[in-house]
């Protein structure tokens, strides 16, 4: 097992067609995308954070934080591209209050 911190940047450029960055992968489905399969056997991470943001409709921001101000960890995929470290955070469907907010 090997383990080290680095820097990256989140989110996978444009491709395919697509006209965005993609952020996010579906942890219930990551392992069957063709872009993710791989990356998700070999290459998980641990993202840290003070917080983060989430957006109700109508695009209403929500800063999401513990309440003890604790840091928070999510799960992750690190891609090399280009020579530079790249991250995407694994989602799942939201519960408790944070579900009012968004489904993910």
């Amino acid at each position: 097992m090997h383990a080290e911190a680095t820097n990256a940047l989140w989110g996978l450029p444009p491709a395919g067609g697509l006209k965005t960055v993609l952020i996010n992968a579906r942890v219930e489905t990551v392992y069957e995308k063709s872009t993710f399969r791989d990356v998700f056997a070999y290459s998980r991470c641990i993202i840290v954070a003070s917080g983060c943001y989430e957006w109700s409709a109508p695009k209403t921001p929500w800063y999401i934080q513990f309440f003890n101000g604790g840091v928070m960890a999510m799960g992750g995929l690190l891609f090399c591209l280009e020579g530079r470290s790249r991250f995407m955070i694994m989602t799942s469907a939201a519960d408790g209050e944070l579900a009012e907010i968004h489904y993910r």
